[in-house]
C-alpha cells in the first residue's frame, strides 16, 4: 500500500455536518476513488476455421495497462488529470478495480473519466468488437471515511451507456488491418470492410495474408482517399533514419476504387514490405511482379495441371491477367513473338502446379519470367520508370505458398 499524500482539502457537508474532503496523489483505499467492475461478453466472436474453433477473448492485463495509458495522456482526458487503475481482482472475463484520481474531483468530472473510458473501449480496434458492462461506484474521502457520490452503468460494442455516448459503427475488417481508418466516411468504412470480406472470401491466398498479417498486428497505418492517384490505389511508405519502413498508408484514387481487387492489390505490397523486401523505387517493379506470378500460380494450381478445364467465369474471376500481358496482346503489332513467350510460361505454369500448390519457387525461375512480364505489361515497363532488380528473390511468394498450405483446402 503507498502512502497518502496530501494535496489539498476543504470543507464539505453531509449529512448536515461538516468534514474535510482530502485528495491524494497516490495510495490505495485513500483520496477520490471510484470502484469498478468491468466484465466482457464475446458472444458472436467465436468461429470454425481450418485449424477448428477460435474463441475470441480479451487479455484484462493488457487492456488494464492501456486504459491506464490513455486516461493518463492528458491530451484525452478533459481537464488533463492523471489517474491510474488499481487493479483489485481479475478473473477470465472480469476485472476489478479502482480509479484514483490524483486531486480532488466531482461526479460530474467522474462520469466524463467514464464516457472517455467508453469512447476509448468503442473506438479502439482490439475492443470495439466486445460487449463491456461497467459499473462504477464514486466515492470521495471526508473525515467520516469514504463519502459515496454517485453511480452508473456503461455498456458498450452496439448499445449506449449511460453517460450518454453512443457507440459508433463497427467495420471488424477494416479494425484488424488498419490502425486509424479516421479519414474516410462511415459508407466509405462500410465499403471497405465489404471489400475487405469479399476479398478474402473470394481468394484464399488473400484470406491467408489477411490472417498472416493480422496475427503478426502488422497493419496499415492509416487510409485515405487521394484523388492525385494516376490508378485505382496505392500505397505511401514512410522510412525512419536508417531507411526502414515505419508507416504504410493505403490510398484509393477514388470512392469507386474502394473494392476486393484493388485491396488484395495493396494487400500483398503490405506482406512484401512486412517481409523486409521494401527498397524503395529500386523494388517496385519486382513487387508487382512477384504479385502477378502469386496470383497466376495459385490460379493453375487449382486445376492441377489441366488449364483447359478452366471455364471463361473461373478466368474472368481472376484478380489480375497473367504475367505474359495477355490484357494488351491485341496493342501488339507483333504476336507471333509474344505467341512463342506466353505459350513457355503458360506450359511451365502447368507443370509446375500439376500437383497443386508447389513447396516453393526457385530464384532462378522466379526470375525467368521478370522480362517477360515488364516487356509485355506495359503498365510496369521499365519505360514507365519501373525497376526491376535482379537480387529480389521469391521470399514473399514462397511465404504465400506456405501459408496456402497451412491455411487452405
Amino acid at each position: 500500500m503507498a502512502p497518502a499524500i496530501l494535496l489539498e482539502e476543504f470543507p464539505i457537508i453531509t449529512n448536515g455536518k461538516v468534514q474535510t474532503r482530502y485528495g491524494t496523489v497516490s495510495g490505495y483505499g485513500y483520496g477520490d476513488s471510484m470502484g469498478v467492475e468491468m466484465d466482457y461478453t464475446y458472444t458472436g466472436l467465436s468461429s470454425w476455421t481450418h485449424n477448428g474453433l477460435i474463441v475470441s477473448t480479451v487479455n484484462l492485463e493488457e487492456l488494464k495497462n492501456e486504459i491506464e495509458t490513455f486516461l493518463i495522456s492528458g491530451a484525452e482526458m478533459p481537464g488533463g488529470f492523471p489517474v491510474y487503475l488499481e487493479c483489485i481482482h481479475m478473473s477470465a472475463f472480469r476485472m476489478e478495480g479502482l480509479f484514483v484520481f490524483d486531486r480532488i474531483v466531482d461526479v460530474e468530472y467522474a462520469r466524463r473519466v467514464m464516457s472517455n473510458l467508453a469512447r476509448f473501449l468503442n473506438t479502439y480496434w482490439k475492443y470495439r468488437q466486445y460487449g463491456f458492462r461497467c459499473q462504477y461506484t464514486c466515492r470521495f474521502a471526508g473525515t467520516d471515511g469514504y463519502i459515496p457520490s454517485g453511480s452508473g452503468t456503461i455498456i458498450t460494442g452496439g448499445g449506449s451507456n449511460s453517460s450518454g455516448t453512443s457507440s459508433p459503427p463497427f467495420y471488424p475488417l477494416v479494425e484488424k488491418i488498419i490502425y486509424d481508418e479516421g479519414n474516410l466516411t462511415s459508407k466509405q468504412l462500410e465499403q471497405l470492410n465489404e471489400a475487405i470480406q469479399e476479398a478474402i472470401n473470394h481468394n484464399c491466398y488473400i484470406e491467408a495474408a489477411f490472417n498472416y498479417l493480422t496475427k503478426k498486428e502488422c497493419q496499415f497505418s492509416s487510409v485515405k482517399i487521394d484523388p492525385s492517384l494516376q490508378g485505382s490505389g496505392g500505397n505511401s511508405v514512410l522510412l525512419d533514419g536508417e531507411g526502414n519502413p515505419v508507416r504504410v498508408i493505403l490510398k484509393f484514387g477514388d470512392e469507386e476504387y474502394i473494392c476486393a481487387r484493388t485491396f488484395s492489390h495493396e494487400l500483398i505490397h503490405l506482406l512484401q514490405i512486412e517481409q523486409g523486401m521494401y527498397e524503395g523505387l529500386d523494388s517496385r517493379g519486382m513487387m508487382e511482379y512477384e504479385r502477378v506470378l502469386i496470383d497466376d500460380i495459385v490460379f493453375y494450381s487449382k486445376f492441377k495441371g489441366k488449364i483447359e478445364r478452366a471455364t471463361y467465369e473461373d478466368w474472368q474471376s481472376k484478380l489480375y491477367p497473367l504475367v505474359c500481358g495477355e490484357f494488351y496482346k491485341n496493342e501488339l503489332e507483333n504476336h507471333e513473338e509474344w505467341d512463342k513467350q506466353q505459350t513457355i510460361y503458360k506450359d511451365w505454369l502447368s507443370r509446375l502446379t500439376k500437383k497443386g500448390i508447389p513447396e516453393s519457387i526457385t530464384d532462378s525461375d522466379f526470375r525467368e519470367w521478370s522480362s517477360l512480364f515488364y516487356v509485355y505489361d506495359r503498365s510496369y515497363s521499365i519505360t514507365n520508370g519501373y525497376k526491376y532488380n535482379e537480387s529480389y528473390g521469391p521470399i514473399v511468394l514462397n511465404k504465400i505458398l506456405g501459408l496456402i498450405k497451412e491455411n487452405c483446402k
